[in-house]
């Protein structure tokens, strides 16, 4: 049977997304480790590494969830990320995403639960740090065509024409 005490970590631990998976697999263990403090039952985290593509996530989640885990967590990626909310729905077991930016990961249904920023307030957050701290009054922008990355985009456009700094949009290579 499944157990919410074994929390599955399925993130990119090889492969061109490393650092960003195993830092979020570091702060998960730290999280976990302050909790278990005041856990009678405590619980455990176990990695599995999704290479940063969705096929390996799903076969890393199925496995996880045959070998008992009862919360995945993961998949830092937006990709992968939505494919492990698709198998965590599909088991009723909770999927925490603490990274993928893609706004509807929650979206997918009760049992996903999306913690980290949206693509949109990240791209507010870069354009504050822009203008405030690094007092850039000319940026040019790409990506705001409503494609990838068109929510971080915007996000950076609103947020620095609002402390009235000046955009300037760039078209992406056809």
């Amino acid at each position: 049977s499944n157990s919410i005490f074994r929390v599955a970590a399925v993130v990119p631990l090889t492969g061109p997304y490393e650092m960003y998976g195993r830092s979020l697999l570091a702060g998960l263990v730290i999280g976990v480790e302050e909790q278990n403090r005041r856990n009678l039952i405590p619980m455990r985290v176990v990695a599995y590494d999704s290479e940063g593509n969705a096929w390996t996530a799903a076969h890393r989640a199925e496995q996880a969830l045959n070998e008992g885990a009862g919360i995945l967590v993961g998949a830092a990626l937006s990709v992968p990320t939505l494919t492990l909310a698709g198998i965590a729905e599909a088991r009723g077991v909770p999927l925490f995403s603490p990274a993928a930016s893609e706004e509807r990961v929650a979206e997918i249904g009760d049992v996903v639960y999306q913690t980290g920023l949206s693509e949109l307030e990240q791209g507010r957050a870069l354009a504050r740090y822009a203008v405030s701290d690094l007092r850039l009054a000319r940026i040019a922008i790409a990506g705001d065509e409503g494609g990838i990355g068109s929510n971080l985009a915007a996000g950076f456009r609103d947020q620095a024409e609002t402390w009235e700094a000046v955009t300037i949009p760039v078209q992406s290579p056809a």
